[in-house]
């Protein structure tokens, strides 16, 4: 996971890859942005994304509690971006 600049310029990543323990959660349907994470391809969020985004690592947390410290890295990297402009958060897939 990278956050990337207006260019696609890396600013900042996450020191290890992201993982969750059980992935299946994320099809449960409670999550509005999540769900689209795509293990295979690449997904990216934007600004107006990033509140959502927040939302669902809160409620992610709360679903795989034994996953905290790798949720509270994302969402460190989602409250920088949202200090910024023109950032945007990308998982990059296999």
């Amino acid at each position: 996971m990278i956050v990337e600049g207006e260019s696609g310029e890396p600013i900042k990543r996450l020191p290890d890859e992201f993982w969750l323990s059980h992935t299946n959660v994320l099809c449960d349907g409670s999550f509005k942005l999540l769900h689209y994470l795509d293990p295979y391809g690449d997904t990216t969020f934007n600004a107006l994304m990033f509140d959502d985004l927040i939302v669902d690592l809160a409620h992610l947390k709360i679903k795989l509690p034994t996953d905290g410290t790798r949720i509270d890295d994302v969402l460190a990297l989602v409250l920088e971006c949202k200090k910024e402009v023109h950032t945007y958060l990308k998982f990059y897939g296999d």
